[in-house]
């Protein structure tokens, strides 16, 4: 009978160890799945707001004004368009490709190049990979893949001869001097939407 409640007491005091131990990781700084998969659900509705955001843009300055114009209203306003979905929730918004157009979106860490790298690699695949939350120290990366997706992206971002006219040519190379962002295809991978929150 002694033996039995020792071995009760035991396991209670193993127990209650483990528990402790669980506790204490969670206070100094580990991140549970609940976490992880909320910080994706919040990049995921973030990544689609921006997308849509550039799209409604870039359509309307087409409209109005010619692929041309697009190019020098993308110029200016890349960044403000993005500023008040920043503030909203508290982020930071951008895109890397290993294909820039702006020198500022190239990779910025060994972590965007390995995200760069796994994509491009995925997208070839029968089963691309979708977005992806990265934990770096007190930071939490989100990348989702960016596609080349309507006709309309290979006017200014297509085949140089074919796609792109001569005066949205010209603009590009006075816009963007280094810029290697053309020769694309449709459904082509283009590069990430990269969200970084704080925690």
């Amino acid at each position: 009978m002694k033996n039995s409640i020792l071995q009760v007491i035991i396991l209670l005091i193993i127990l209650v160890f483990y528990a402790c131990r669980a506790n204490i990781k969670s206070n100094t700084g580990q991140v549970n799945t609940n976490q992880m998969v909320d910080y994706q659900a919040k990049g995921d509705s973030v990544a689609l707001l921006a997308q849509q955001t550039f799209v409604k843009a870039l359509t309307k300055a087409i409209a109005d004004s010619g692929t041309h114009y697009a190019v020098k209203f993308c110029n200016l306003n890349a960044q403000t368009l993005i500023q008040d979905l920043e503030k909203a929730n508290n982020c930071k918004i951008g895109r890397i490709s290993d294909k820039t157009r702006q020198p500022l979106n190239a990779a910025k860490d060994d972590i965007d190049k390995k995200m760069l790298t796994d994509y491009a690699l995925s997208h070839q695949s029968s089963q691309p990979m979708d977005s992806k939350v990265v934990q770096d120290e007190s930071l939490f990366k989100y990348y989702r893949p960016i596609t080349i997706g309507m006709p309309a992206c290979l006017k200014c971002h297509g085949q140089v001869e074919q796609d792109i006219d001569a005066k949205t040519r010209q603009i590009i190379q006075e816009k963007y001097p280094k810029d290697l962002a053309t020769g694309y295809q449709l459904k082509d991978f283009r590069g990430l939407w990269k969200i970084v929150f704080k925690r």
